[in-house]
């Protein structure tokens, strides 16, 4: 019965674990996460990098839009943090570092998900908190830089679809990031059950 039942976990762990940006437009780009996220380390005066983060997490942190609503357009002055208590999350960030690299204006362009947008992170305290949970194990991120989040009137998002965020941001030689948490679907759950099957199995 133990080989049974480790079949049925691998089979669970199957193709669709992984969470995914499934499309850009704009100045939106899909990129591997570096290994630096530092000011300076991945800079680039027209190009929003977005990025998978950790996938199937079981976040209990604070989130500063949860669920937002489609249409709606948010700004630095929208974050109302909320904590909805413990969620299993997708992560993904988008990142803009103009960093001595001229900005002739702003920005935009959107990104979509292959899930469901759940929550959205755009103030520097937030993204701060946040890095340990849902960040990139291999990435160093620019913790405690000071405008890191939304900085000016002009950033903002919304929600085309539940999918699809469009994004507009604009700074002086700063940065601006905004992390994404989307909803995993059955198989990315099934993966971490999976790998906890695995695990039992080999003792």
């Amino acid at each position: 019965m133990r080989y049974v039942m480790s079949g049925i976990c691998v089979m669970a762990a199957g193709s669709s674990c992984l969470a995914a940006i499934v499309g850009t437009t704009g100045a939106g780009l899909l990129v591997a996460p570096p290994p630096s996220l530092a000011p300076g380390a991945f800079a680039n005066g027209t190009t929003v990098y977005a990025m998978n983060e950790k996938q199937g997490v079981l976040f209990n942190g604070l989130i500063d839009r949860y669920l937002p609503a489609i249409g709606t357009t948010y700004v630095l002055s929208s974050a109302f943090p909320l904590n909805p208590g413990p969620r299993w999350v997708n992560s993904h960030l988008l990142h803009f570092d103009n960093q001595g690299v001229p900005q002739a204006g702003p920005v935009t362009g959107t990104v979509t998900f292959d899930k469901a947008i759940i929550g959205v992170i755009f103030t520097r305290q937030r993204l701060d908190l946040s890095d340990a949970a849902l960040g990139n194990p291999g990435t160093v991120y620019p913790f405690g830089h000071l405008n890191r989040g939304f900085s000016s009137v002009i950033d903002s998002f919304t929600l085309l679809s539940p999918f699809t965020l469009r994004f507009t941001l604009a700074n002086g030689g700063a940065m601006d990031q905004i992390r994404v948490l989307t909803v995993p679907g059955p198989g990315t759950l099934a993966c971490g059950v999976g790998l906890i099957c695995l695990a039992r199995r080999r003792r």
